[in-house]
């Protein structure tokens, strides 16, 4: 082995601008700049300095250095070949810069690894750079070698450096990067490179804060290459790196770990240590057994951003236990884990180790990319041989263990890019801690998250007594801006199975469960819930909001912007919304929607089906309960649904509810409307209650069970619209069950066909069922409400008595265009078919 004692030279830098920090004092002139002339040599005449075959102490041309005045740091010009003297051991660098009141300057060496703060007590700031860059040809990077100099001579400025070097031999030729890391006592991992604090005087101890230096770079079999670090004593364990791309594998690794015998290594200043004999190389590429995803899982923080492992083959995990991967792109994983289709199964998730759970603890990427894509084409708990979730795989969440954003994938993803991945592992939560739970996260957060292409096939269940959950069939919370899903799907049950010990929310999603604080453009588009969502279950509740697609929306806090978008979604034909029972639970509010569950605060929802059933099978001790064929209620004037349909398949329905004084809405397209905008859409299905309660009040509409402000128009129903009720607390309208706004103009361009039911006769209209408050105009003289062919409570309707029937008669409205003796009014006109 050679000697590196002495290896340094006059060091040949990087172009990097610094910039000068002046201070100005008010009222004093400031100094003088001029053009000082620095004579720049080395403490050892011998020090390497390119590190190339001869070992020549060189400057090269484009060299600069940073000089300190006491008060600014400035960069030297760079270097030309007339600057260079004696063969390049001593150089002269201009630098602009005033002369030093103490006649005492510092600098360093490159410039790019200098400070911009003061200097006390002749103590630098440098930085050793943890990634470093080989030139072609060379074999250590330049920047990395750095130096400080403090002198009272500018003719003699005397570099000292402050490294040590850590000198391989490639194995084998490669095209991409070694990292290299040194551990002490304990294999604690060793600081060795990054920011640290030297002393100009006398760079000894220094201390960086990186544990990792990774040297990029063409690597040619049995040829020497360095790593610059900060000298080192005691060096128990090292490890070696070896990473390369291939275009079919993607990045590989080769993993090189030795310890000391005896004595430990030590690194020290002007020193080092070599190491020739690394062996043949074993690389990691495609995952394609247990062993190798255990492989990965160990050292997957080796990975870069950009680097992409693949997996080989599907594989069964055998029942073992998996350790969540941490894949924030900082600390952790950095790239992208491509399945290339395949499936990881037979595995049961550990979530006793962080609050974020999953097959990976969190996905989190570095600001400023969307496109960060982190993982793709991935399937998890499928087994290939019976073409179904497996009978082994698991993530059960217990009430002991710490996971509270709990999610198949991951626990939460931020800023990242998610593509193509199906689950069929279930996964039970049973914490008594508020938990967020997901088919594929717990959360999302950040700036440009998106779910692509994403589907859920297990049940998702909430097994524990906490009172606020949230449960998503993809995603249980949005808790970042401009977050996209598209074409995601839920297949599985998304419910809550326990009741809670005290009353909180509950939100329920079969894709979202809930939009967080102050959430802007949120983007759900082609998703779609074929699975069961809600619960049956009699729980504890202030507020509980349940829906095929998003249980709630919630403020952008800027009424500009909307919190969230949603379109061309639905929920089919196999997708059942489920209100829980409640019975106990005096909730205050209960919204189920079979898109969204409550749209309350900035929203769009449009050109959205539902095709499936929204069912209230239960008693409901809520004082306000909205179900809705689109949504439960819409209460914000911020709040639009235009374009959507309740299909003929689409059912909303209230089976039972015999609890006295509690409001039950139910509509084609929204439970209750306070205020918002309804456009153009349309009830295909059947909306219906069949309770008979004498103490409960139901209200039933083709469009809107319960209106009070905002806009309805250009929506039709030709559904079948029933209420079984016998009181005057019942009222069926083919457009609205219940008007109780007060000066509203609302009703243009509706129209009513279909057949409209309730028991209780006075409470049965074409257009309006039943009015509470008054003086409000429905329809308009110009854009009346159109009645085509109807019944209403079996009676056929016809252009000769549409007017008969156009409201409830205890409203008083039998003619188009005029008030009732309460100031309502209807404009309406027959269409034959």
């Amino acid at each position: 082995m050679k000697k590196l004692a002495y290896f340094f030279a006059a060091i040949l830098a990087l172009s990097s601008s610094f910039a000068c920090n002046r201070q100005v004092e008010i009222d004093n002139p400031q100094p003088i700049k001029e053009t000082l002339t620095f004579r720049a040599v080395l403490e050892q005449p011998d020090t390497k300095a390119s590190l190339n075959s001869n070992y020549a102490v060189v400057w090269e041309p484009g060299d600069k250095i940073a000089v300190y005045n006491g008060t600014d740091w400035v960069e030297s010009e760079a270097l030309t070949d007339s600057d260079i003297k004696n063969y390049g051991r001593y150089a002269t660098f201009s630098v602009s810069i005033a002369e030093s009141k103490s006649n005492t300057y510092y600098a360093v060496y490159p410039a790019s690894a200098a400070p911009s703060g003061a200097v006390s007590d002749d103590v630098l700031a440098v930085t050793l750079p943890d990634v470093q860059d080989i030139p072609s040809g060379g074999c250590v990077a330049k920047n990395a070698l750095v130096q400080v100099c403090k002198t009272t001579d500018k003719n003699n400025m005397v570099f000292k450096n402050i490294a040590s070097l850590i000198e391989f031999k490639a194995p084998e030729s490669v095209d991409g990067y070694v990292s290299f890391e040194a551990f002490g006592a304990g294999d604690a991992a060793l600081s060795i490179a990054g920011a640290a604090s030297v002393n100009a005087d006398s760079p000894v101890s220094v201390t960086g804060d990186a544990t990792k230096v990774i040297v990029k770079g063409s690597f040619e079999a049995g040829k020497n290459y360095f790593a610059v670090i900060y000298p080192q004593s005691a060096v128990r364990k090292f490890r070696f790196v070896f990473s390369k791309e291939d275009e079919t594998n993607g990045t590989m690794k080769a993993f090189r770990t030795g310890s000391t015998t005896g004595s430990a290594l030590d690194f020290p200043l002007n020193g080092g240590n070599k190491f020739s004999n690394l062996g043949a190389l074993s690389w990691l590429g495609p995952l394609s057994s247990k062993a190798d995803l255990d492989k990965w899982a160990k050292y997957a923080d080796y990975y870069l951003e950009g680097e992409t492992v693949k997996l080989g083959a599907d594989i069964d995990y055998e029942g073992d236990i998996w350790k969540p991967v941490n894949g924030n792109d900082a600390t952790g994983f950095a790239g992208c884990l491509d399945g290339q289709g395949h499936s990881i199964y037979k595995i049961i998730i550990d979530s006793s180790t962080s609050e974020n759970c999953g097959f990976f603890s969190s996905i989190s990427s570095s600001e400023g990319r969307k496109d960060k894509l982190r993982v793709k084409d991935l399937l998890l708990g499928y087994n290939p041989s019976t073409e179904m979730g497996d009978e082994i795989s698991n993530l059960t969440a217990e009430t002991s263990g710490e996971a509270l954003k709990v999610g198949i994938l991951s626990g939460t993803i931020t800023r990242s890019t998610i593509i193509n991945v199906h689950n069929y592992i279930p996964l039970t939560a049973k914490q008594s801690e508020e938990v967020h739970l997901g088919g594929i996260a717990g959360r999302t957060g950040g700036k440009n998250c998106i779910i692509k292409n994403c589907s859920n096939h297990a049940v998702i269940n909430y097994a524990g007594s906490h009172s606020s959950s949230y449960i998503g069939g993809i995603v249980a919370t949005i808790g970042g801006n401009e977050t996209e899903f598209t074409k995601c799907y839920n297949y599985g049950t998304v419910t809550r199975s326990i009741a809670s010990s005290n009353k909180g929310n509950t939100f329920i999603g079969g894709i979202i469960a809930r939009c967080g604080g102050s959430t802007q453009n949120t983007i759900v588009k082609d998703c779609h819930n074929n699975g069961t969502v809600g619960t049956k279950t009699d729980i504890l509740a202030n507020q509980v909001f349940i829906g095929g697609i998003l249980g709630m929306d919630h403020s952008s806090g800027d009424e500009t912007i909307k919190c969230i978008s949603i379109s061309n979604c639905s929920n089919a034909t196999d997708g059942i919304v489920l209100c829980p029972s409640l019975s106990n639970s005096s909730a205050a509010e209960i919204c189920i929607g079979g898109i969204v569950g409550a749209a309350k605060n900035q929203i769009i929802v449009s050109d959205c089906v539902n095709y499936g059933h929204i069912t209230k099978s239960g008693n409901v001790a809520a004082s306000q309960g909205k179900y809705g064929g689109i949504a439960g209620c819409v209460m914000s004037a911020n709040c639009t649904i235009t374009n959507c349909i309740n299909a003929e398949s689409g059912v909303i329905e209230d089976l039972k509810q015999t609890t006295a004084k509690k409001n039950q809405r139910i509509g084609g397209i929204a439970g209750f409307l306070n205020p918002g905008s309804i456009d153009l859409c349309k009830n295909l299905g059947i909306v219906k209650t069949e309770n008979s309660g004498d103490g409960c009040y139901e209200y039933v509409g083709g469009i809107v069970g319960n209106y009070t402000a905002g806009i309805i128009s250009n929506s039709c129903n030709s559904g079948t619209v029933s209420v079984s009720g016998s009181t005057e607390r019942y009222a069926s309208g083919g457009i609205v069950g219940l008007i109780n706004g007060e000066n509203v103009t609302t009703g243009d361009n509706c129209e009513v066909s279909g057949s409209i039911s309730c028991n209780y006769e006075d409470n049965t209209g074409l257009a309006v069922g039943m009015y509470s408050k008054h003086s409000t105009t429905f329809g308009s003289l110009e854009k009346p409400v159109i009645i085509h062919s109807a019944t209403v409570n079996g009676n056929s309707i016809t252009n000769d008595n549409y007017l008969t029937y156009i409201a409830g008669t205890a409203a008083g409205i039998s003619a188009s265009g005029t008030p009732s003796a309460n100031g309502d009014t209807i404009w309406a006109t027959f269409a034959a078919e």
